[in-house]
């Protein structure tokens, strides 16, 4: 994955949360005129018109109850968005997803990354405090870099013109990846240089051809990932990460643990490479990859805020077992 943290706009500038959050409240208004749905929420003024012109937010609570309100499918949003963590939803509310989504990162890495301060990120994750829907959309991308598919899985991205454009170039870039699994090393090493001829460092960098760097910038440059300004190349900040067919995870897997392999057998200064052959209970077994799932979320969070982007890293991590067939039953 490779990532600016902050879904950008279309000038490439981080996100505005409070627009996105006044485009979304007035997705959720839909064709109701701003004192219907206000009266249909149950306020006698006309709050609609204070939260889409951005003298007020609702905090999370009211945002999600307006939600319901107006025929969204909260629960199914939530699951759509990150199964794992809308079950703490169902059981213990905001809060309790807050903290799942957290996972290991520490509070002063959230509230940097949010713009917020440590103390807000503990009241909030503590249910002493409701964000408003914007530091709720900068909570949720600084702990997930997932705002916008959160915006998708509860209303459809798309209604929120802010966000649909940064997504639209994310999933262009993701066919792309699976594609040809290079583009994802060509679009992360292209954060890093500087100077003329980039296609030229990349190559280098890589091990690719300059044709091939080239030609995968191009098809960046079209789907919008990458842009050409007055200084050159400029990477529009990215999250690849949306399910793909089991065809292409396939694919894409086999081409980095090859090139992983190809490493291990000329390494560089700096590459690392371990391995452990163990026999674990079952239970044990099921922790030790919740552990993989718990450092490949604190990996993704790193990712996101990590700044100035300086080297391209690869990471792999695989978790293999094998274990007898059962004996039938007597």
């Amino acid at each position: 994955m490779t990532r600016i943290w902050g879904y950008p706009n279309e000038s490439g500038a981080l996100m505005d949360w409070d627009l996105v959050a006044r485009e979304v409240l007035r997705a959720l208004r839909g064709e109701r005129s701003q004192v219907a749905f206000s009266r249909r929420l149950g306020y006698r003024s006309n709050v609609a018109a204070d939260w889409e012109g951005g003298r007020r937010f609702p905090n999370a609570a009211r945002t999600l109850a307006a939600a319901a309100r107006v025929g969204v499918d909260v629960f199914a949003a939530m699951d759509a968005f990150h199964p794992r963590s809308a079950a703490a939803w169902r059981t213990g509310g905001l809060p309790a997803w807050l903290v799942a989504l957290q996972g290991s990162t520490p509070r002063r890495d959230v509230a940097g990354r949010a713009g917020c301060t440590v103390p807000q990120v503990g009241r909030w994750l503590r249910g002493e405090a409701d964000p408003p829907l914007p530091q709720l959309l900068a909570l949720l991308d600084a702990m997930t870099g997932r705002a916008g598919d959160w915006v998708d899985a509860l209303i459809g991205v798309e209604r929120v013109p802010s966000l649909a454009e940064a997504v639209r170039n994310r999933t262009a870039v993701l066919r792309l990846v699976y594609q040809e699994p290079w583009a994802a090393a060509v679009l992360a090493a292209l954060s890093t240089v500087r100077g003329d001829d980039p296609d030229g460092q990349v190559a280098a960098m890589l091990g690719l051809s300059t044709e091939k760097v080239a030609r995968l910038i191009e098809v960046m440059v079209r789907g919008g990932a990458v842009v050409r300004s007055g200084d050159g190349l400029q990477v529009v900040g990215l999250t690849v990460d949306v399910p793909p067919v089991a065809d292409d995870i396939v694919r894409v897997r086999r081409h980095w643990v090859g090139v992983s392999l190809d490493r291990l057998a000329a390494p560089a200064e700096g590459d690392r490479f371990s391995f452990n052959v163990c026999a674990v209970s079952r239970a044990d077994l099921a922790r030790i990859v919740e552990l993989q799932s718990l450092y490949f979320r604190e990996l993704r969070s790193i990712v996101a805020a990590s700044s100035p982007a300086e080297v391209v890293a690869l990471i792999t991590m695989h978790t293999l077992g094998w274990a007898a067939e059962p004996e039938p039953a007597s």
